[in-house]
């Protein structure tokens, strides 16, 4: 976990994190007793475990994102529908826009440590950050499993 956050979450601010990743591990296996559950309870596959973080993108990381990526990306649907006349200029000053540019970029994230630790080495060990703002991501080990990726 500690390999992943270090190659993934430069850039992040990560709410409330002491380094201490036992608390924001989701305790979804515990009985009512607070013991662990073997994982065969949830079927044949160990669905691993989940690790919660609330993250915000540093603005320099977010500022670099906008405008190596946002700004030209040519099919990104708000940029076509909502946001067509921003330029590098005057990006900066339109705070739903920039809301919506680190919502992508948590989504990218999410998608990009999905892609790299389950799909091109179908291995099990990932972590997902989360935006808690306007929507919040979660992806777990059981959702790999779902489509196939084991």
């Amino acid at each position: 976990m500690q390999e992943i956050s270090e190659q993934y979450f430069k850039g992040l601010e990560i709410e409330g994190f002491e380094g201490d990743l036992e608390k924001c591990r989701t305790p979804y296996r515990l009985d009512r007793e607070g013991h662990e559950q073997d994982f065969r309870c949830f079927g044949e596959k160990d669905p691993g475990d989940v690790f919660r973080f609330f993250v915000r993108v540093h603005q320099d990381k977010l500022h670099r994102f906008i405008e190596k990526d946002l700004l030209n990306d040519p099919i990104w649907p708000p940029r076509q529908m909502r946001y067509s006349r921003l330029t590098v200029e005057n990006y900066k000053e339109d705070e739903e826009f920039l809301q919506e540019a680190e919502d992508e970029y948590i989504y990218r994230l999410s998608r990009k440590i999905t892609q790299e630790n389950y799909v091109e080495r179908q291995q099990k060990k990932v972590a997902v950050p989360f935006l808690w703002k306007e929507f919040r991501l979660l992806e777990e080990r059981w959702q790999a499993n779902s489509l196939g990726t084991s």
